[in-house]
């Protein structure tokens, strides 16, 4: 049996309440009616009903009051008609009694986790300002005891003083005595000082502590707001590398070289970082016959982006213009390997392969070139003319 005054309600995160029913504790219980072995509120209210129905079957008529108090005490069956109003009337009181209590139950629920929180933080709380109190106790403490010592030590020299003259001269004792008294005096003096101190030391220990939470708070504060600016900072110049990289390679498509330089020398002071930046200007630079300047923007671009395809062909032809096949070969296997667009990078490997006598690797590559791209007629021209070679030599 669910006993309605041990459960409780439980609220999750969302708000939905949820309840924890708790079984009849029988025995245990002040409400248990142990005669009628069953919970002394459930008997009352299930006497009542039976006790209603019951008399409802009778003829007997109502009491002059109609009331529940006389029902109960009626020794005679009552009418129907006039018991119907007091059974329902019952029925809705008992109602109207579980759901109440289950409303108050709900509202013990909701309750119970802010004031946990509100106990736990209230413990930290407290907890730091004893630790704060108990260290500037212990420091105030010494220096109370160092005082303390010296005094005590004032007090024993004239305690032997005035031992050593109390037979000889009674007024000098008399002035010992005084003596001794206001030492006494300003030691306890010196012990209220004490504790007016360690209850102003107390106070300022809690504004103290305030203002460090405070602190703590604006800090944080200002280190969110000083990274929120940094990634806008770093946005902007990102965003204005980009529009005059953009500018650079539209200078470089109408044929202005050194225009174009400039615009892509200035999105790298805003974003040392852009690879495409690095790549299009070692472009621009080639085309100025600039080809040392080049090379170190076509590496620094394969730095910061190892898998930039163009980077990787642009450097190969540099390589394969100063003679240095063998490198351009690997550049070239590289960029053809990375490029979506792998028709030029195997043109080029198949030249360099041909340069370097490897004549087979230069056939597949540029039929490779042919097959990525059926109108690239530059791999498609060094393709006939090696065969037209071959033929020629075997005549």
């Amino acid at each position: 049996m669910i006993c309605p005054i041990l459960s409780h309600a439980r609220r999750d995160e969302k708000g939905n309440v949820s309840w924890d029913h708790h079984e009849c504790i029988e025995g245990a219980c002040i409400f248990w009616a142990e005669p009628l072995h069953d919970c002394g509120i459930r008997a009352s209210g299930l006497a009542l009903m039976a006790r209603a129905k019951a008399l409802a079957g009778s003829d007997q008529p109502a009491g002059p009051d109609g009331s529940v108090d006389a029902l109960l005490a009626s020794p005679l069956p009552l009418d129907k008609e006039a018991l119907g109003p007091i059974v329902a009337g019952v029925e809705k009181a008992n109602a109207a009694v579980r759901d109440t209590g289950l409303k108050l139950l709900e509202g013990v629920a909701a309750l119970e986790e802010p004031m946990r929180a509100t106990s736990r933080d209230l413990t930290d709380r407290m907890e730091a300002l004893g630790e704060a109190l108990k260290t500037a106790m212990q420091s105030a403490s010494a220096s109370l005891e160092g005082h303390v010592a010296k005094l005590d030590e004032r007090v024993n020299e004239l305690s032997q003083k005035v031992s050593g003259a109390a037979a000889a001269k009674p007024e000098y004792v008399a002035e010992l005595e005084q003596t001794l008294a206001s030492v006494t005096r300003r030691l306890g003096g010196l012990s209220d000082r004490f504790n007016t101190l360690s209850e102003g030391f107390g106070a300022v220990s809690s504004q103290v502590t305030s203002l460090m939470d405070s602190h703590q708070e604006m800090s944080e504060a200002l280190a969110a707001e000083s990274q929120r600016r940094g990634a806008d900072d770093v946005r902007r110049r990102n965003d204005e590398a980009m529009a005059l990289n953009a500018r650079g390679v539209a200078l470089y498509c109408r044929g202005a070289a050194q225009a174009a330089e400039a615009s892509f020398r200035a999105a790298l002071e805003c974003s040392e970082e852009l690879a495409e930046a690095h790549n299009n200007l070692g472009l621009a630079l080639t085309k100025q016959g600039k080809d040392a300047e080049a090379e170190k923007c076509f590496q620094r671009a394969l730095e910061l982006d190892p898998n930039m395809a163009e980077a990787m062909n642009n450097l190969g032809f540099l390589l394969h213009q100063g003679m240095q096949f063998d490198q351009a070969v690997e550049m070239f296997r590289r960029s053809a390997l990375t490029s979506q667009d792998s028709s030029l990078a195997y043109t080029n490997l198949g030249n360099a392969c041909y340069k370097l006598g490897r004549h087979a690797d230069a056939v597949d590559a540029w039929r490779k070139a042919v097959e990525s791209n059926p109108l690239n007629e530059n791999a498609a021209r060094s393709l006939r003319m090696f065969q037209q070679e071959q033929a020629a030599g075997q005549e």
